[in-house]
């Protein structure tokens, strides 16, 4: 069960993101419109997109990073959280484009939108890349406002210098992580330490530490924290990405935001499917084989990959391993702070990472 405690953290984190949000992509879609009703028309759809969905755990760690290092201005901090928030979907936006994936959020993206838009007006050889440029387009948007929002908090020029910086050092890292994702669906075998890297990188450094270490800066003197912040990081952001890729395999689209068939389909390779080859017999790693990264997998072929995942044990141990890595965190609260209360959303986050329902 979720700690009450977190469950109104977040929340409260939240319901300020998303009236931030509201207000920043009305001023933007007023602005769009003076330029042309077409781009306008795109705004619209991206700030759909953002508000449709999204738990705003990347502000609220912000948040709780400030607090952490002494921050008391809680109001102008989610103003410059807000910019988290919106830089993210910027990633999303660009990765639904990566894995081809026309849903997100429960919905269709900005590639989905612009296919059905323009499915009577455009040559069905030339739609998909007309829609994916709008994706990428709005993608760029998104890129452009996370800074300006940054800059335009009401915090001293040299603290959001460095929020920016560590924002940039994010873009490399993650972009380091993407990359090695991508080229990970190609290789027949992947070790288990090139998908661990591939989760620190994609998931742990860029959605834990950064807004932690992101609301310790915008504090003011946040940076003896880093190291710790990279510690606890570590264990609560591959917990987070290894439940994740359970989710991915097991989930309902509900939950998931998009085809329950999509990670099968491309054939991303995690610790589940590494875990899931290891302890498979012949006939179950053959079956396996002919499953993922086959663009025809049907619903039929999921049901029996689950099946396999969960009766040779390796989406049990894909769990045990994140449990151990929430617990490894927990330890590490109170290192990062001496306030009982903080420490406890500490604790409690890194738990419901591992603990999420699917």
């Amino acid at each position: 069960m979720v700690d009450k405690n977190l469950v109104e953290f977040i929340g409260y984190v939240k319901d300020e993101t998303d009236k931030r949000l509201e207000e920043i992509f009305n001023t933007k879609i007023a602005r769009a419109a003076e330029l042309d009703s077409e781009y306008k028309k795109l705004l619209i759809e991206t700030k759909k997109q953002v508000l449709r969905g999204g738990k705003r755990l990347r502000p609220a760690l912000a948040v709780l990073g400030y607090k952490i290092a002494g921050g008391k201005k809680v109001e102008t901090m989610i103003d410059a959280a807000v910019a988290l928030e919106i830089f993210h979907n910027y990633l999303l936006i660009h990765d639904d484009f990566m894995d081809r994936d026309d849903r997100r959020h429960g919905g269709p993206n900005i590639t989905g939108v612009y296919k059905k838009k323009l499915q009577k007006v455009v040559q069905p050889s030339n739609l998909q890349h007309i829609a994916d440029s709008q994706a990428i387009l709005a993608g760029d948007i998104c890129c452009g406002l996370s800074y300006e929002v940054i800059t335009q908090t009401d915090f001293d020029a040299e603290s959001k210098l460095r929020a920016v910086d560590r924002l940039n050092q994010a873009v490399f890292e993650v972009a380091a992580g993407q990359q090695l994702d991508i080229l990970a669906s190609f290789m027949q075998k992947v070790s288990m330490r090139h998908i661990l890297k591939i989760n620190y990188y994609k998931t742990a450094g860029y959605s834990v530490i950064m807004p932690l270490q992101f609301g310790a800066i915008m504090a003011g003197n946040g940076s003896k924290l880093h190291p710790i912040i990279e510690e606890y990081g570590e264990g609560v952001g591959i917990g987070y990405q290894l439940v994740d890729d359970v989710i991915g395999m097991f989930g309902s689209e509900r939950v998931i935001g998009k085809p329950v068939i999509s990670d099968l389909r491309e054939g991303k390779q995690t610790l589940l499917y590494f875990y899931g080859m290891a302890l498979s017999d012949d006939t179950q790693k053959a079956f396996l084989e002919k499953s993922f990264r086959n663009p025809n997998a049907n619903m039929a072929m999921l049901k029996q990959v689950r099946a396999i995942l969960e009766d040779n044990g390796a989406k049990a141990k894909t769990l045990l391993l994140a449990k151990s890595k929430a617990d490894e965190a927990t330890k590490i609260a109170p290192k990062l702070t001496s306030n009982p209360e903080l420490q406890k959303l500490l604790i409690s986050f890194a738990n419901y990472c591992v603990e999420r329902n699917y």
